[in-house]
């Protein structure tokens, strides 16, 4: 468990680093119509965290109900190898999100930063509490769909993924859109 902390910890410091300085307009720009605005990304990754956490309340409180799919062991390890394949950071292949977890498609407020450190730090304490849970390889299922399947672990290692991946994101969009403002600054047309 100190390993998955340790890189959530790692993770809030790179997403501060990443963000700071970040005006609320600068926020809400997006580097082009269908690219997400650097708010967006962080309401996302808010949206998607947040959705396991029923899900493992439900484990811990040995009230999950899996699917008989479950009870097939390479079907769980197999969506779990996809999954981690699909959100690792360098993966450049672009996926589409469920629409459960997409986020909005208006302003997010200026506080998203303060509301995704708010929740960095109740997804450490899941983490902690799940040792337990993640030593007796602890199956559950994707918020997204229930006949998905695949080990606490695995969803704990493809939050920590997935949040990398959109940290690349962030930095590549705020470069984007920095660069973009420059360009007008400077009177360039082509902007």
């Amino acid at each position: 468990m100190e390993l998955f902390t340790n890189q959530l910890d790692e993770l809030s410091t790179n997403y501060q680093r990443a963000y700071s300085a970040i005006s609320s307009e600068l926020l809400n720009l997006k580097p082009s119509p269908e690219a997400w605005s650097l708010g967006q990304i962080l309401e996302h990754i808010i949206i998607i965290n947040k959705s396991f956490f029923p899900i493992i309340e439900a484990a811990q409180t040995n009230t999950l109900k899996l699917p008989w799919i479950s009870r097939l062991p390479f079907i769980h390890k197999r969506f779990g190898q996809m999954i981690l394949k699909s959100v690792h950071p360098d993966t450049h292949k672009k996926s589409k999100t469920f629409t459960i977890w997409q986020p909005t498609s208006s302003e997010v407020s200026s506080k998203i930063f303060d509301q995704f450190i708010e929740q960095q730090e109740s997804l450490k304490n899941a983490f902690q509490s799940c040792t337990e849970l993640i030593n007796s390889n602890q199956l559950i299922h994707s918020p997204a769909n229930r006949f998905i399947v695949y080990s606490l672990e695995t969803a704990f290692k493809m939050i920590l993924l997935h949040e990398q991946r959109h940290l690349n994101q962030a930095i590549r969009t705020k470069g984007l859109l920095l660069e973009k403002g420059d360009s007008q600054l400077n009177g360039d047309p082509a902007l």
